[in-house]
């Protein structure tokens, strides 16, 4: 073989082992590009999940205020309505006391 034919047969080598590398890269890119798509619909996601969990988290303070109020509304009818019950036992007390 002359050297031409040899030269020709390595450059058509090396021509070929460059066509595979390019395809194996479009592949590598494609599979890049799906993977930062379904990556944006994650971090999407994530985002909205988080912007909800504030919001639970701003409803969940309300409401422990909102308790914390009815339990204070609460102990404080609870002692007029003892200091009530005391009045009338000590009425009725008197009452039985007197009549007997």
């Amino acid at each position: 073989m002359p050297a031409t034919e040899i030269q020709l047969a390595q450059l058509e080598s090396k021509l070929n082992a460059t066509a595979n590398d390019v395809t194996d890269i479009k592949g590598v890119i494609t599979s890049i590009d799906r993977s930062l798509q379904k990556l944006t619909v994650l971090e999407e996601r994530h985002s909205q999940t988080r912007d909800d969990l504030d919001e639970i988290k701003d409803a969940h303070k309300d409401h422990e205020r909102r308790i914390q109020a009815l339990e204070i509304h609460d102990a404080k009818g609870l002692w007029v309505e003892r200091v009530v019950w005391v009045a009338v036992a000590g009425i009725v007390a008197t009452v039985i006391k007197m009549g007997l």
